[in-house]
């Protein structure tokens, strides 16, 4: 199973995304938009175009479930099975699904919310304006209402808003515990990489080295980090 896509829109300093509105660091279409290949040859079928709406978050429950795998009950996931859609190659119906940056933007069907970091929610319908021109909030009252009310829902558990780059009103644990998390996670996976690169017979310091010295100058993690 190969999955190959692009984690964001191009920057609007380096290149355009017309007709989408935005780029990189937005949560407009033209910062998240974009396109992906799904090849398994003898899975998924071939030759095929799909509009099915799938987030980064949504492919490790969509793999587990091609691999017939399943999770606990309490491990709580971001992301929904999207396999069916992706094994049949055709765009079925998703719960509603949040792509965060600087502000969030909660998707459902056509319709989709944007929160700015000040509060501010506006309001598009994609089918008809794929460039969000037009901010439908003031003509759609039931719609803004019935969407903000699962962004609420579902942001619970974004970070909080002091500690979210450019700020934004998620209401979760702060980001700091979010990286000692990580951290301990990362430490997991280190142990997890050394342990494969001596079977591969590659020299387990210099790994570690790459890995110790990459996450020490990553400025969100290096106060964080627990070193040696």
């Amino acid at each position: 199973l190969v999955i190959f896509c692009s984690d964001n829109g191009a920057s609007r300093r380096m290149s355009s995304n017309t007709p989408l509105n935005g780029g990189k660091d937005t949560v407009s279409e033209g910062g998240i938009r974009v396109p992906a290949i799904v090849r398994w040859p003898g899975k998924v079928p071939a030759g095929v175009q799909s509009q099915q709406p799938v987030a980064m978050h949504d492919l490790f429950p969509s793999i587990l479930a091609a691999l017939g795998l399943t999770t606990s009950r309490q491990l709580k996931l971001d992301g929904a099975d999207q396999w069916p859609a992706l094994a049949a190659g055709k765009t079925l119906p998703r719960p509603a699904f949040l792509i965060a940056s600087h502000d969030i933007a909660c998707i459902d069907g056509d319709w989709k919310l944007i929160e700015a970091s000040d509060g501010k929610r506006s309001l598009f319908n994609l089918a008809k304006d794929i460039g969000e021109s037009k901010d439908l909030s003031g003509e759609q009252p039931e719609t803004l209402k019935a969407l903000g009310a699962k962004l609420d829902d579902l942001k619970k558990d974004l970070p909080a808003a002091v500690a979210r780059r450019g700020g934004g009103p998620g209401a979760g644990i702060t980001m700091k515990i979010v990286l000692n998390f990580l951290s301990m996670a990362t430490c997991q996976l280190t142990a997890e990489a050394l342990t494969l690169g001596g079977k591969l017979g590659l020299e387990a310091r210099t790994m570690y080295e790459v890995i110790t010295n990459s996450l020490a100058n990553n400025d969100h993690l290096k106060n964080y980090w627990p070193g040696k």
